[in-house]
Formats: structure tokens, C-alpha cells, sequence
């Protein structure tokens, strides 16, 4: 049976689709506008990052976690996670980070997942809170194969080359084991897997510490200051090094019958990432302007910090329902719940540092790496710890919980005319959210051993690192994780709870509950070949929020509710021209709610130490509006084989209310006599319009035996290209001119070129993204990230019918992970990270 995934509520049934279908095959399925990864691109990924893996998709890029220089989050066209909907199996996904509602994708392991679609318009039967679109994960089930029972192994050890360049620990490895049955002649189906994932990297970093300032000094942060006088006050050189575990599976029961069928699917993972940061801070300090406001720094601070930097994730997914077709009549139900957490359980950290009665300067022969001018002395601070004295340390605690609890019920009836059917449906879901962070412990070291002691002296030191960046820069002794740990463990002993009050513990701690009403109705109309799918969703959402609101140190608990309604219609056209030519369109509406944290209203007031008078108010604001779109989508894809295709797509989305996804707000500050009055507002109105191009070919069994390009058989060429512009007006009446959208890069492209012929498959890939807005920041200098690419190549040969070997090179060119610059241009570097090189060599089995 053939059945293509139009919906999000009957992809969670159909799971006796084709096995081994091409993502070509797929999108040729789908009624929208979508693309796909198949199981076979997954497992030919050359990372363990599923969200690197997503990039391989046209208008799809990834945003890098710092800590691993992996893809953490994904975008669509340049609009970030809040403005997605993420699924498993149809079933909406917990969302874990503090921030926003982003999804974290590090936690899928991409060997364990039948397919990923990415749905790029929507229809009535789909959730509605998606301006950019549908990400949907699908696990296997014993359906997806050919044989009725099924056992693989898949096992995997490699290196990070940067880590094994620093006699750091650089081992990876991974093994998967899965296996499928099918009972009761082929009505029951039963699948299992599990999967144990370790890798082992080094990031080698240089950031900018401190706001980049302009020569002449600025009146105030709005003003526009001249871009080619700025100064940096500082850089920190960050050293870090990491170790992730990943553990995980699936399972799938699935049972049929001739006109009714049921399943019960579940999922599992658990990310554990041991992180050990060490951060060299040179910095100037105190005033940084002379008397006439010329840029003149008298003082530095030179510092060794160190940062136990350790996350734990997991996600936990349970879906079950069922089908029922009896004649015309086709009904669906659903439940599904998805828990998730993300927590760093210590955060451990310690600084030394030592302020210099002299300023210090920098030079940018290469903007990515600037160099200190210093006297002698300045400069050889850093080869003596002695020097530095302590400066604090401290233990925080902090997790943010989601649970999701979803139900589904769709009734369709086939009419089979001009009318092909009717259907309608109801949804809810509701979602409970808890975050906090808690400053355990703040102090020194008194009443320890190490009370008075410099930093030579501490024992806290453990190995000298001589150079980081290839030879860029000296970097020193790094800490010892252990020492520093146990130093704080007597710390808090001998002064418990010092530098903690109740503001500290629990200040930011909120609560929010937010429930979904949803329902639909649509139908299909076809006047020829051209076939209409249109209606009308509608989407209640209510949203309360407990936390503390903060005066001066002194909590109050308090409370904010946010309750709306949006209709959203669409209409989807789907034409078949011919057998191989086929255009869509779509015009249809989306909205995003906004983030957690900026509907809270939870209130700080700093006041005046002496007077008691309030200085400043920083407050949520819960009358936020949801981000509205209007969306129109075209494409046109001609198919040539189960391989083969040329598509062109183009979109273009109208935004009002949209909202910044990264968790910095659009400052609203008014003057209600001497107070400053801050909450986040909506921007006003944005644009994004782009076209994607993209194209495969593969030439096997083409060409002649007899023609002298028969050595050409066997190869492919594939690719995508995806050009796109935009435009946001962000509200702030300081600025100039409109903006880009946050996240959102004008170019991104993929070029593969494949060769598979007699058990050898190979494919050499080269993925660009181009640079975008990260932040808006003040007098208009915004943060950019710089342009990223891969090279990567993957080489797998079938010694036999059942057993293949092959290798994994990442990253080849040894590009940057992650490169950031105040303003668009590379002149003035704000963050630089690498990550070097990962290599696997892989042994699967087949039974």
C-alpha cells in the first residue's frame, strides 16, 4: 500500500508505506509543498547531528551550539524555531529551551529515523502556530520493510582531529542495534531499537569581551556612531572541551486489519554532555574615555576562569491511536504526550584575575584573530599566575521542564465527485512548562586551605596549553575539573550559602501552563487535473504564567494570563500538467505565539541604595501579540526517475507583530519621571521572499555499455540553491532603516556529487550558508554570524549482500564552526570558534 503523508494527523497511522521510497519519491506524493530526507540520506549523513543532517533540505540551515559545534536548532527559510512546528510521528514535541520555543534537535540520533519531511506550506488539518512551516520526524516500523523480520547493526569509532592535536581525549564512537517482525500474517508488527552514541571534540575560541565602542564617545546607546572608529576593549580565549554521550531508542507496535487499524509508538533520549571551559579574559576596565571623550583606557584586567559546562537533556515520546475506514467514512484518533528537560545540574565556577594601572590596545591584521599591543610587562602577565588572586566563585542550578499532552480526532467522507471529500476535526493540547535558576553558593575560599592563596599557589592548575588557533595565540595552564570542584565543595562547607538570598534562589522561577483548542473543516474540489484542497482552521490559545516579581531583593508571587483566537484559511492547488510535470501553490496563514518569557509578566525594580526611590523597571508584558503571515507559495517539479528531478519553488511572506526568536526583546523604554520603564514589544511589520532551485540526476543505467562515456555510469550529480531577501521593520523609532529578519541569510546552497556502481556508494558534498543577523544591539551595530561551509565526503562499500563498510570525513576544509562580527562586514570580530575535523569508520550488518 501507497499512501501518501498529507497530514500531520495521518502521518502518525500510515505506516505501511512503500519501503525504501526516495525523498524524491515523496515530495512527488505530497499534496503541498515539501521536501524530504529518506532513511538512506540519513544513515549516509557524515554527523551525528540530525539538525547538520536537515541542512542537506532547500531553505533549511542550522544554528551551531557553541559548546559542541554541532547544529543544535534548525531554521526554515531564515525563520527560526518559534516560527516552526516540530513533530515525531505527527505528535507535537516538548520544547526545552529557556528561551524560546525552540526545539533542541541534538538529541535524535539521525541512524534512528525513517525519514524527516519538511512541510513548507500548510493545509486546515495541520497545526496552525507555523508562519515558516512543518519540521515531522518518523521512526521506523516493522512496515517500512521488505522482509517480514529485520536485524541491523550499525557501529561506528572515529577522532576529532582538534582534540587529538592537544593530546586531548578525541575518541567518538557509536553502535545501533534494530530489529523488526511481522505476526499473524502481516497484520501485527512489531520493531525495536536502541543506540549508545559518544563523541569527544575540542573548541578552540576567541571572543570579543566587552561592547566594541567608538573612538569619540557616544551620548547614549541610540545614537549613530561612526562604524570605522570603533575600539575593542577585550578578547577571552576560550578553551573547550567536551564529551557527549547519547542514549536512546524506539519501539513500534503497529496492528491491521481490513478496515480498521491501531498502533501504540514510543521514543527515548538522553544527551549528557560533560563540558570543561577555561576562558583567558584580557580586558581594559574602569574608564574608558579621557576627560574629553576621546578613547583613552587607563586600566586592564587579566583573568583565568574556569566553568564546569555540563547539560543534560532528555525527551520522551508516546504516541498511540488508530483508523477506522468503513466505506466513505474514514475516522482518526490520536493521543500522544511528549516530556522533555534540559538541565545544567552544576555549574561550578571559579575566577583569578588582576587589574593593571595601564590600558592596552588591539591590532587587526586578520579580523578573526586580533592581537594585543601592550608594554612588555602587560604582555607577560600571562605566563605568571602568581600574579592573580581570586576573585569569586559560585554553583548554579538551573533545568526547564515541558510536557506536552496532545489528542486528535479527524472525520473525512469521500463524496468522490467534483467534490472528492469533506473532513473535519478537533484538536487539544496542552502544554505545562516550569523553568529556574538558582544560585546555589557565591564567595571565596575563606576558611579552606586555599584562603589567601594566588592562583600558582591554589593547586587548582593543571596542564600548560602552549598554543590555541593555529599558533594565533599562547594560551597557559588550563584548570583541573576535580580540583576545582572539591575546592568549592569546602567553600560551601565552611560558608554555607553565602551570597545567595531568596531573589537569587528563586527569582526567576515560573511556572506557565498553556492549553490549544483547535478545530477544522476542509474538503478537496477537482475541476479536471487541477485539484483545490481548501477550508478553515481555528486556534484558541490561553496561556498563564506564575513566577515572583522582584522589588529590591523582596519577592511577591504573582500572575499574567494571555488568551486569543485566530482563523486561519488556506487554499492548495495541485496540478499534474503531465505523467513528469507537476505545479503547487498555496495561499495560506500562519501565526507564532510568543515566547514563554516574554509573556510572563514578571517585574524587577532596582532602586536607588540610598534614596529608596525606584531607578528602572524591567517587566514582561502578557498583552504581547501573536506574529501573523500571510503566506503564497508556487513551485513547479518535472520528475524524471525514482531519482531524478528539477524543482523550482518561490514564496513570499507578509509578517505583522513578529517577534525577535533569539530572546532579546524589542525594548520599549519610557520616562515616567526619573524611572526607566522596559518590556518586550512587538515589531511591526516584515517581509521574506526567496526562490529555491534544485536538481538531481544520476546517470546509473543510462548510458550504453557500448558508448565511450559508459565510465560515466554510475555517477550523480544533485543540488540545491535557495536565494532569498527580507525585510523588518523592528519598532525601535532610534533606527534608520529596516533590518534583515533575525536568522535569516540571503543565500544557502548544497552540491553533491555521488557515484554508486558495484557496491560502492560515495558522495562529496559541500553545504554554504551565507551571513545573517543574529542580534539587534545597540546604536544600530548589530551581530552578524559570518558565512559557514562544509565539505564533507562519504564512502561506503558492500562486501557483502549483508555486511558494508564505510568512512566519514566532516568538515575537510577545516572551516570555522562559528564566526560572529559586530556588523555585517568582518572588520570587527565578535566571536570565533573552531571545531576541526571528525572522521568515522563504520561496520553495519544486515540480517
Amino acid at each position: 500500500m501507497s499512501v501518501p503523508h498529507t497530514t500531520a494527523a495521518e502521518s502518525i497511522i500510515v505506516t505501511a508505506a512503500t519501503p525504501d521510497k526516495t525523498a524524491i519519491q515523496q515530495k512527488r506524493l505530497m499534496t503541498g509543498i515539501s521536501d524530504s530526507l529518506s532513511a538512506e540520506d540519513l544513515r549516509s549523513s557524515t554527523t551525528s547531528s540530525i539538525a547538520d543532517s536537515l541542512t542537506k533540505i532547500p531553505g533549511v540551515s542550522a544554528i551551531v551550539n557553541q559548546t559542541t559545534g554541532q547544529g543544535q536548532y534548525v531554521t526554515i527559510r531564515g525563520l527560526a524555531g518559534t516560527y516552526n512546528n516540530f513533530m515525531i510521528n505527527g505528535a507535537k514535541v516538548a520544547s526545552t529551551n529557556a528561551e524560546s520555543r525552540d526545539v533542541s534537535l541534538n538529541l535524535l540520533q539521525p541512524y534512528g529515523m525513517a525519514g524527516v519531511t519538511v512541510s513548507k506550506t500548510q493545509t486546515p488539518d495541520m497545526m496552525g502556530d507555523a508562519i515558516a512551516g512543518s519540521i515531522d520526524f518518523r521512526t521506523p516500523t516493522a512496515f517500512d520493510f521488505k522482509k517480514p523480520q529485520m536485524l541491523r547493526v550499525y557501529s561506528a569509532a572515529g577522532y576529532n582531529d582538534s582534540a587529538m592535536s592537544q593530546n586531548q581525549s578525541s575518541f567518538g564512537g557509536q553502535i545501533q542495534v534494530d530489529g523488526a517482525r511481522r505476526f499473524l500474517n502481516d497484520r501485527l508488527g512489531v520493531y525495536l531499537s536502541g543506540y549508545y552514541v559518544v563523541d569527544q571534540t575540542l573548541g578552540q575560541e576567541i571572543e570579543n569581551d566587552g561592547e566594541y565602542r567608538p573612538y569619540y564617545k557616544a551620548p547614549d546607546t541610540t545614537s549613530h556612531v561612526d562604524f570605522n572608529s570603533l575600539q575593542l576593549p577585550g578578547i577571552d580565549l576560550a578553551y573547550r572541551r567536551t564529551r557527549q554521550e547519547r542514549v536512546g531508542g524506539s519501539f513500534a507496535v503497529d496492528y491491521h486489519e481490513d478496515i480498521w487499524s491501531a498502533y501504540l509508538h514510543g521514543q527515548y533520549a538522553r544527551l549528557q554532555v560533560k563540558g570543561d571551559l577555561d576562558t583567558t579574559e584580557y580586558n581594559n576596565t574602569g574608564n574608558y574615555y579621557n576627560a574629553s571623550g576621546i578613547w583613552s583606557p587607563s586600566q586592564f584586567l587579566f583573568g583565568r576562569e574556569f566553568q564546569v559546562a555540563d547539560d543534560n537533556q532528555y525527551l520522551a515520546n508516546l504516541q498511540g491511536g488508530g483508523k477506522l475506514d468503513k466505506g466513505r467514512f474514514h475516522l482518526s484518533f490520536n493521543a500522544s504526550v511528549s516530556r522533555g528537560q534540559d538541565s545544567t545540574p552544576n555549574k561550578y565556577s571559579t575566577e583569578y584575575d588582576k587589574t593593571f594601572d595601564e590600558g592596552i590596545s588591539w591590532s587587526h591584521i586578520d579580523p578573526r584573530f586580533p592581537t594585543v599591543t601592550a608594554s612588555p610587562f602587560a604582555n607577560s602577565v600571562q605566563y605568571n599566575p602568581a600574579l592573580l588572586q581570586l576573585d569569586g566563585a559560585s554553583l548554579e542550578r538551573s533545568a526547564t521542564t515541558n510536557t506536552v499532552v496532545s489528542t486528535n480526532l479527524d472525520i473525512k467522507y469521500d463524496v468522490n465527485d467534483i467534490i472528492r471529500y469533506f473532513k473535519g476535526g478537533f484538536q487539544f493540547r496542552n502544554s505545562t512548562r516550569s523553568y529556574y535558576d538558582h544560585l546555589l553558593w557565591q564567595g571565596d575560599f575563606s576558611g579552606t586551605s586555599l584562603d589567601g592563596l594566588n592562583l600558582a599557589q591554589s593547586g587548582l592548575l593543571g596542564r600548560t596549553v602552549n598554543e590555541i588557533l593555529h599558533n594565533h595565540y599562547y594560551y597557559g595552564p588550563i584548570y583541573s575539573r576535580e580540583a576545582v570542584i572539591s575546592a568549592i565543595r569546602s567553600a560551601m562547607q565552611a560558608t554555607p550559602g553565602a551570597g545567595t538570598d531568596a531573589a537569587s534562589m528563586y527569582g526567576n522561577d515560573t511556572n506557565t501552563t498553556e492549553r490549544v483548542f483547535a478545530g477544522y473543516i476542509m474538503t478537496d474540489i477537482t475541476l479536471g487535473k487541477l485539484s483545490l484542497i481548501g477550508g478553515l482552521r481555528y486556534e484558541r490559545r490561553n496561556t498563564e504564567s506564575a513566577f515572583f516579581n522582584n522589588d529590591s531583593g523582596i519577592l511577591s508571587p504573582a500572575s499574567s494570563y494571555r488568551g486569543y483566537g485566530v482563523f486561519l484559511p488556506s487554499i492548495t492547488a495541485n496540478l499534474p500538467v503531465t505523467r513528469n510535470l507537476l505545479f503547487r501553490g498555496a495561499i495560506w496563514t500562519g501565526y507564532s505565539a510568543p515566547e514563554y518569557g516574554y509573556l510572563s509578566g514578571s517585574q524587577t525594580v532596582t532602586r536607588n541604595p540610598g534614596t529608596g526611590n525606584i531607578i528602572a523597571i524591567s517587566q514582561g508584558n502578557p498583552n504581547l501579540k501573536a506574529a501573523r503571515s500571510l503566506n503564497f507559495d508556487l513551485s513547479g517539479d518535472y520528475y524524471m526517475d525514482a531519482n531524478s528531478m528539477i524543482s523550482v519553488a518561490g514564496y513570499y511572506k507578509k509578517l505583522r507583530n513578529f517577534i525577535f526568536t533569539n530572546g532579546d526583546s524589542v525594548p520599549a523604554t519610557n520616562e515616567v519621571g526619573s524611572i526607566d520603564v522596559t518590556q518586550p514589544q512587538n515589531g511591526k511589520n516584515a517581509s521574506l521572499y526567496g526562490v529555491e532551485f534544485t536538481a538531481s540526476r544520476t546517470l546509473l543505467g543510462l548510458i550504453p555499455h557500448s558508448s565511450p562515456l559508459y565510465f560515466l555510469d554510475g555517477f550523480g550529480v544533485s543540488g540545491n540553491v535557495t536565494f532569498q531577501r527580507s525585510s523588518a521593520n523592528s519598532g525601535q523609532s532610534w533606527r534608520t532603516e529596516n533590518t534583515p529578519l533575525v536568522y535569516a541569510p540571503n543565500l544557502l546552497y548544497n552540491m553533491s556529487l555521488n557515484y554508486r556502481k558495484y557496491g560502492l556508494d560515495a558522495r562529496l558534498s559541500l553545504s554554504y550558508r551565507g551571513k545573517y543577523i543574529e542580534q539587534l544591539r545597540a546604536n544600530q551595530i548589530d551581530k552578524w554570524v559570518q558565512h559557514n561551509r562544509n565539505l564533507s565526503l562519504h564512502v561506503g562499500y558492500n562486501i557483502t549482500r549483508n555486511l558494508q563498510v564505510a568512512f566519514d570525513g566532516n568538515n575537510l576544509l577545516n572551516d570555522w564552526a562559528y564566526f560572529t562580527t559586530r556588523g555585517e562586514a568582518v572588520q570587527y570580530q565578535k566571536d570565533y570558534i573552531e571545531f576541526g575535523r571528525t572522521f568515522l569508520w563504520h561496520l553495519d550488518y544486515a540480517l
